[in-house]
């Protein structure tokens, strides 16, 4: 530039704008250093041949984000990385330091060889409620399963399937994929009220580095998907039509309120959900879901096995005054017609938390520590009042 003369006007505006910019979003990250907890990070390990008995969290190294570690998509959706050692590090949930051990075909189990003559095993199909990531593993519900029934003359194996964020459809095939390797003798699914959904409406994705180590930005990327949620695609087109929502409104004008004790209120969370766990509302997404557990109960039965399924409610039918079972009469009158034994918690949850008060679920659906012991607990009295596993 010539000795005496200015900079173009829109340079010095450039120049401006992007230093408020940086200005700005270095304010924000001081401030949420301030107020936010630590992003949830993973240190990963890829074992070769998994001895899960020696495993140590301090050796795991390389530090990602959990889709990119721990998960990962296929031609039939979520699944975890085989032979796979991972610690959560401020887990968003529980803001605990979690290790996540994936054995040889998938799962959060230790590795199973040939089935011994006294061994029954359980594979327990679900989502992230099953898969428990925000807990250790042996706090999980499936592990408090095992807990309760050890002592018994079988050796009875809760083997956890869950995959963070499967619908019915992505479970199905998981148990086709690993049937001949784990060889149950009862399938157990624990179905959530959005099931008839897939992995990748509602799995959120983190950011890689070195974006993730911004607590800002790590926040702001969290809040975006949560947002974008109200443009989720069906998982198979036509099955579920997000106009039914507007039936359900009745003509209303729902707004937000008291959701645990007023109606309106209860049903604006409802109508807000529509596609996620709103859906337990949706008779359409009912007969999606009893498409695929029927496909599901015919290949159980072929392998010689039982299939049995349970339905974890949402948490303002646990928490509040205003009962509304929609979900479990349709989840029932589905199993009724397939004559797959059918377990409701509802209930029981509702009734210890009417007596007691203690934290059952970290959000609207995940269980704490107490409510996964206690959720273990009546599932178990239910398999053994159903003689579905070896009696005590």
């Amino acid at each position: 530039m010539p000795p005496g003369s200015r900079r173009p006007a829109w340079a010095v505006n450039a120049a401006l704008a992007a230093g408020s910019l940086a200005a700005g979003l270095a304010l924000c990250e001081i401030g949420a250093r301030i107020l936010l907890p630590p992003p949830q990070r993973v240190k990963l390990e890829t074992v070769e041949r998994p001895d899960w008995s020696k495993f140590a969290p301090q050796e795991t190294t390389a530090e990602k984000s959990i889709d990119s570690v721990v998960l990962f998509g296929g031609p039939h959706g979520v699944r975890l990385r085989p032979n796979t050692a991972g610690t959560i590090r401020h887990h968003a949930l529980s803001g605990l330091d979690v290790v996540i051990r994936v054995n040889s075909v998938g799962l959060r189990y230790d590795e199973l060889g040939p089935k011994a003559p006294d061994e029954f095993r359980v594979l327990v199909l679900g989502d992230s409620i099953t898969f428990g990531d925000f807990l250790p593993e042996e706090e999980t519900w499936t592990r408090r399963m095992e807990a309760r029934t050890r002592g018994r003359a079988k050796t009875i194996r809760f083997i956890n399937a869950g995959l963070p964020g499967a619908g019915t459809l992505e479970e199905f095939w998981l148990f086709q994929e690993i049937k001949e390797v784990v060889r149950p003798d009862l399938v157990l699914v624990g179905i959530y009220l959005n099931d008839a959904q897939n992995a990748s409406q509602f799995y959120l994705k983190t950011l890689g580095p070195p974006w993730g180590k911004s607590r800002f930005l790590a926040w702001a990327a969290a809040r975006f998907q949560l947002l974008e949620k109200g443009w989720f695609r069906n998982s198979l087109p036509g099955a579920v039509d997000p106009a039914w929502r507007e039936e359900f409104a009745a003509g209303r004008t729902l707004r937000s309120g008291d959701m645990l004790h007023t109606r309106d209120g209860f049903d604006f969370e409802i109508y807000n959900a529509y596609m996620d766990f709103g859906l337990g509302w949706n008779p359409k997404a009912w007969l999606e879901i009893e498409r695929i557990l029927e496909s599901l109960s015919g290949a159980v039965r072929a392998g010689g096995a039982r299939l049995a399924t349970g339905l974890f409610p949402v948490h303002i039918q646990i928490l509040g005054s205003v009962e509304d079972t929609r979900p479990q009469e349709s989840a029932r009158a589905m199993c009724a017609r397939l004559g797959v034994p059918f377990f409701d918690p509802l209930p029981a949850l509702r009734a210890d938390e009417a007596e007691h008060h203690r934290k059952l679920l970290y959000d609207h659906c995940h269980y704490t520590a107490y409510g996964y012991d206690l959720l273990a607990g009546k599932t178990v009295a239910w398999l053994d009042a159903e003689k579905l596993i070896p009696p005590p």
